[in-house]
């Protein structure tokens, strides 16, 4: 495709490419615009059984939403309609052509010149947030779909995540791809999250034998590291398009199986097995990458061994600076096994060999990823305001998608884990981290100094306070030397009675250095009962 030419005009059949699904912050994204992230799988929950698949991706300085809607028609076939627009930088919305195809057939009877395309109407996207849009659709007169994702995020590429490179299937390989020797058809992929679950899904806008518009859609839980997934198919039937459609009509048959294998950012294999057929042809992006987010290649590298250990580093774009990262895997870290806990840390200097030493003898079968504070002049800079912003945002939408798109690592079960200076920031990274998207489900903070700063803490706390009063983490708080800050810490917390909220509170008769290994050893049995 041109990129002096529209991705509407001139080329319609290649809009086919896109898909669908059947299937019933610290800080949030400042945009508030479309943006690539938005990129995935979309429903108006009132109407399982039909749905949407929403891109936003770029060619050279456009940028491009396109729309597959998957649907049925009068008679209760399974249909789609499907389009493009160009939409400016800050839109909140877009007003997008729709079209259907006919003529063509579907497997290794597909042939270009037999399709047919016809205009199905406009439909109207408005962005209300980075994880809601409303659509209207001008034949369904007076009805507003109130779209929500039907999964999750994109895995790694969630709104305001700075994504590595792919080395495996990963958020940032979702998109519209095609043949270009098939014009007229074509698929929309993604990879997104739910909860520990990562999900890839696939829609497939083809034709059936008779020469109508028809879906094939799916989804298969995915390993964090792969590079092919095997996802089975169905197709819909017996619903209405609509104000008629209801979602009890919706009847689903499988319809075969199809496998991806990522050869590159640009390019996947793609296999479909059915009952009647068989075949396999690349196919490649047919507009470009997710708008914000891009996608380069990353370096194939073994995956980790039990008991070992990686170093690497992070050079980070929020703090400005590069950070030495320890990775440690557990005993339990093999080969087919299960995603694991994470332990995240600030002050490797001080807290990674000991918290190592504590999953191994004590076996949590715990990830545990350490960063380096840079020496003590940095730790006053990322551990204190108003550096912890930068710093939480590091964590959240830098080192998050780093670890957890290249390690089978469980996101329901995290903990960060901070001593001292790195302590009290512990307690900031869990009043600072979003209700709506909690990063951390546990906290240990080691003989936090709460004493730091103490007025813009309890301004943090009054604002989550304003916001909810729901608080559902475990927080071990640690206390020898500055036992009085953290007391008064907790003490807050208490008159707050947050709901789902548990605090322990320990205080050690030790020095500031010598709590470290009790506390470390008492804080993840509190967090790992």
């Amino acid at each position: 495709m041109g990129a002096t030419r529209s991705p509407y005009d001139g080329f319609m059949k290649r809009l086919l490419a896109i898909a669908l699904l059947a299937l019933a912050a610290v800080f949030p994204a400042a945009a508030q615009t479309f943006t690539g992230a938005m990129s995935g799988s979309w429903w108006d929950a009132a109407r399982a059984g039909e749905g949407q698949f929403i891109t936003f991706e770029t060619l050279g300085t456009r940028n491009v939403v396109y729309l597959a809607y998957f649907t049925y028609t009068a008679d209760g076939r399974a249909t789609w309609q499907v389009g493009s627009a160009d939409y400016a930088a800050n839109a909140t919305t877009v007003e997008i052509p729709l079209i259907t195809g006919s003529g063509a057939r579907f497997g290794n009877a597909f042939n270009t010149g037999d399709v047919r395309t016809a205009p199905s109407g406009t439909a109207t996207l408005e962005f209300v947030s980075c994880t809601r849009m409303r659509m209207r659709h001008t034949a369904i007169a007076g009805l507003v779909l109130d779209l929500t994702r039907s999964v999750g995020p994109l895995a790694g590429a969630g709104c305001g995540d700075k994504p590595p490179a792919a080395s495996s299937l990963t958020g940032v390989v979702s998109g519209s791809w095609w043949n270009a020797q098939r014009n007229g058809e074509g698929q929309f992929i993604t990879f997104e999250t739910l909860g520990n679950r990562n999900v890839a899904y696939l829609a497939y806008f083809t034709y059936a034998a008779d020469g109508t518009a028809s879906w094939l859609v799916g989804n298969a839980d995915y390993t964090i590291g792969a590079r092919t997934i095997t996802i089975p198919l169905i197709t819909g039937s017996n619903a209405r398009f609509g104000t008629a459609f209801r979602s009890a009509d919706v009847q689903t048959t499988s319809a075969g199986t199809a496998t991806l294998e990522l050869t590159s950012c640009s390019t996947l294999r793609l296999s479909y097995t059915g009952a009647a057929q068989t075949f396999a042809h690349d196919i490649t992006r047919l507009v470009g990458p997710l708008t914000g987010l891009g996608c380069t290649d990353g370096i194939v590298t073994a995956s980790p061994l039990a008991n070992e250990v990686h170093t690497d580093q992070y050079a980070s774009t929020f703090t400005g600076f590069t950070y030495p990262i320890s990775i440690s895997f557990p005993p339990g870290y093999v080969p087919g096994s299960a995603n694991h806990p994470v332990i995240y840390s600030a002050d490797s200097e001080f807290l990674f060999q000991i918290l190592v030493g504590t999953v191994r003898e004590r076996g949590y079968n715990a990830i545990v990823v350490s960063v380096g504070n840079g020496g003590s002049d940095r730790r006053f800079v990322d551990y204190v305001s108003p550096g912890w912003n930068d710093y939480f945002r590091f964590l959240k939408l830098e080192l998050m998608p780093f670890i957890e798109t290249r390690f089978r690592v469980d996101r329901t079960r995290r903990t960060f884990v901070g001593y001292s200076l790195s302590g009290s920031l512990a307690g900031v990274v869990m009043l600072m981290d979003d209700p709506a998207d909690r990063r951390f489900g546990s906290f240990i903070s080691i003989d936090g100094s709460f004493w730091n700063q103490t007025a813009t803490i309890n301004g943090f706390e009054d604002e989550l306070f304003a916001r909810t009063h729901a608080l559902p983490v475990s927080m071990y708080l640690a206390a020898a030397e500055n036992r009085a800050s953290i007391a008064n810490f907790r003490a807050r917390l208490d008159l707050r009675s947050y709901t789902g909220l548990r605090v322990n509170l320990h205080d050690y008769a030790l020095s500031h250095a010598a709590v470290v290994l009790p506390a470390i050893q008492d804080g993840l049995a509190f967090t790992f009962p």
